[in-house]
């Protein structure tokens, strides 16, 4: 999920989308956010843009508990 998206911004949108449906969600953003504030938005991790090949472990990490 990226954090910058046109109407709401990813951390509303993983706020409402969670209580609805547990996903596990991995929040990706160049934007100075704090990842605790993605973490507390209900996200199973945060990555910071542009170390977007890091994602892979970590998705590759939450597939397994899914």
């Amino acid at each position: 999920l990226d954090v910058e998206m046109p109407g709401m911004n990813g951390i509303e949108f993983l706020k409402t989308l969670i209580p609805e449906r547990p996903i596990p969600v991995v929040v990706v953003s160049s934007l100075p956010i704090n990842a605790l504030d993605a973490l507390d938005a209900g996200a199973v991790d945060f990555v910071k843009k542009p170390e977007v090949l890091g994602i892979w472990s970590v998705v590759a990490t939450v597939l397994l508990f899914i």
